[in-house]
């Protein structure tokens, strides 16, 4: 699959100073609507496909299994477009700077399931999974 560069890119989304001051703040921003549904739908399409694919056609087609589908780039161009789609990406730079490495294409599928309660996943390494925002919470 050949990737398209298109020039000039649309203006990218910048974040304010109060929403700098917030992630500095909490740690986390929120973008509520920043996908317009035009865009998710093909997206939700294209990890569903792979989901039929991985999980609903494996030897054990259990609909509760969670699905962590590895490498997705090459599966959908519309996994490509989210790289750097400009409603986010100017974000992106923004908060962690011009120098970044794109280091990992993930599609990550938890289905409902009341007798599995999950784990939450923490990239740093088990000493991070002692970290909590609050004594109530679950661990980072």
């Amino acid at each position: 699959m050949a990737v398209e560069l298109l020039y000039p890119r649309p203006p990218l989304a910048t974040i304010t100073q109060s929403q700098r001051d917030q992630f500095v703040r909490d740690g986390y921003l929120l973008f509520p609507g920043v996908l317009a549904p035009s865009k998710i739908e093909p997206i939700a399409a294209a990890v569903d496909r792979l989901y039929a694919r991985d999980i609903l056609g494996s030897a054990n087609p259990d609909p509760t299994r969670r699905m962590d589908a590895l490498g997705v780039l090459h599966e959908d161009q519309v996994f490509i477009d989210l790289i750097d789609d400009p409603s986010m990406f100017g974000v992106v730079i923004d908060v962690l700077g011009p120098y970044l490495q794109f280091g990992l294409a993930t599609a990550t599928v938890h289905p409902p399931n009341l007798v599995y309660t999950g784990f939450l996943h923490v990239d740093g390494g088990p000493h991070l999974q002692r970290i909590r925002p609050s004594e109530t919470s679950w661990p980072l």
